[in-house]
């Protein structure tokens, strides 16, 4: 680009920065207006703020109303609802009340709204956990590359809770730096809402060296999810358990088309990959011990690395490894992967001495592993439907998301051990470390 295109974008920044979030914002308005669901008439081909009916509002409105919204067979038959609610924690009626206690055409446009400004709040607080000034045109600009973002639009246009979980994990891992631990414990329990989120954060927080945050988060994990799950327990349906009620639930819920390994287009994780590979179904079993292991390694090599230098910040090589694993070893669809924001203008920054010691080449072939999910428009139902549902070219591209940050998981372990090692030099890693910059390293 010449340089008087970039003076002129330069000296028109603010106002491009407004102009990229409004077009964006009224973009993403028209879209889901356009596919919006259609009140008390549930149908696939309206799915606008689907989520949103089917995980936040009807399921809020039936556990006030005191039934049982996990018992899906009893739930999907009294409620307008196109999807049963699946096994989210019970914390997400009590978070979600304010919305349930609004008409529900209005509600949901309220929430899409809220998600709006959740972009905004998401661009300022990931812009201030990396250093960097909180200018307003700045935050404005990094909102709207957040809603034009494949995650973005999705998290909009679903009406999903993506935003609202990677805000407290991100207040979480905040509050842990700055040994805030009663906070930063309350947030992972916030979290916790959606478990594949909070749950996970327990012990790669503890590996930081985060010990009081993690068990303050788990001990209020339990008690709140505890207290609020005791209002269900008696509200099961006859000759059913409680068992049996989740047995049902999480049956119905793997073989619905957009999550089943096999015909799911948006799931980023380990295991439609490894499905797809090996052309097996792998059971729930099987899953949690890979899942467990994989948590298990990052948490080793975390806490490795904290040992080695006291690591705290939100912005180095640990947090990123956090964000990663959380997404990689436990079944995530692209749009959480916006936790990703985080470490991605950690690494593009560059601020922490961890990104000043990695090679160049390195870093930015991480940061171009954690860009895939956010630009991968190919991975949608409307391109992937035109694909034969056993070829090769499918498979390829449902894939690359989950690839990418597979890799990104193996590069960033790979590191962490190198960098948490006191002989670099000597263990022929130069190669990986930029030897004239060792000396930034420092706590």
């Amino acid at each position: 680009m010449s340089s008087k295109y970039q003076n002129l974008i330069f000296k028109h920044r603010r106002t491009l920065a407004v102009i990229l979030f409004a077009l964006a914002t009224l973009m993403l308005t028209v879209r889901t207006m356009t596919l919006l669901n259609i009140p008390d008439e549930p149908n696939p081909a309206f799915w606008g703020l689907r989520d949103f009916r089917d995980a936040i509002y009807f399921p809020t409105i039936s556990w006030m109303s005191g039934n049982n919204p996990y018992d899906a067979s009893v739930h999907m038959d009294q409620y307008p609802v196109g999807q049963l609610f699946p096994l989210y924690s019970p914390l997400i009626f009590v978070i979600h009340v304010p919305f349930a206690l609004l008409p529900y055409v209005v509600s949901e446009w309220v929430y899409f709204g809220f998600n709006v400004l959740m972009t905004l709040g998401l661009a300022s607080l990931a812009m201030h956990l990396v250093g960097l000034r909180q200018k307003a045109w700045l935050v404005i600009g990094f909102a709207g590359l957040i809603l034009v973002s494949r995650p973005g639009h999705m998290c909009q246009v679903l009406g999903q809770t993506a935003f609202t979980a990677t805000l407290f994990s991100w207040l979480a891992i905040y509050f842990a730096s700055k040994k805030k631990d009663l906070r930063a414990g309350l947030f992972v329990a916030l979290a916790s809402f959606k478990p594949t989120f909070g749950i996970v954060l327990l012990p790669l927080l503890a590996a930081k060296g985060h010990f009081r945050a993690a068990i303050i988060g788990g001990l209020t994990t339990v008690i709140l999810t505890g207290a609020i799950g005791l209002t269900l327990i008696n509200r099961i349906g006859e000759g059913k358990t409680i068992g049996s009620v989740v047995e049902e639930n999480r049956v119905t819920f793997l073989a619905h088309e957009g999550v089943n390994v096999f015909s799911t287009f948006s799931r980023d994780d380990l295991f439609p990959l490894l499905s797809r590979v090996f052309q097996v179904e792998l059971s729930t079993s099987t899953e949690l011990v890979i899942a467990t292991l994989m948590i298990l390694v990052s948490s080793l090599v975390i806490w490795l690395r904290s040992r080695s230098q006291e690591n705290f910040a939100c912005d180095g090589i640990t947090t990123t490894l956090v964000c990663v694993t959380l997404i990689v070893s436990i079944y995530h669809h692209t749009y959480d992967t916006v936790i990703l924001l985080l470490p991605w203008l950690a690494i593009l920054i560059g601020r922490h001495s961890d990104w000043q010691v990695i090679h160049p080449r390195v870093r930015w072939l991480l940061l171009t592993l954690l860009t895939v999910p956010f630009v991968n428009y190919l991975s949608t139902n409307m391109f992937t439907s035109r694909l034969a549902s056993d070829g090769t070219l499918r498979m390829i591209v449902t894939s690359v998301n989950g690839i990418s940050l597979l890799v990104a998981w193996v590069v960033l372990a790979t590191l962490s051990l190198s960098l948490s090692s006191q002989r670099k030099e000597a263990q022929g890693i130069s190669g990986v470390l930029e030897p004239s910059v060792l000396k930034v390293e420092r706590a």
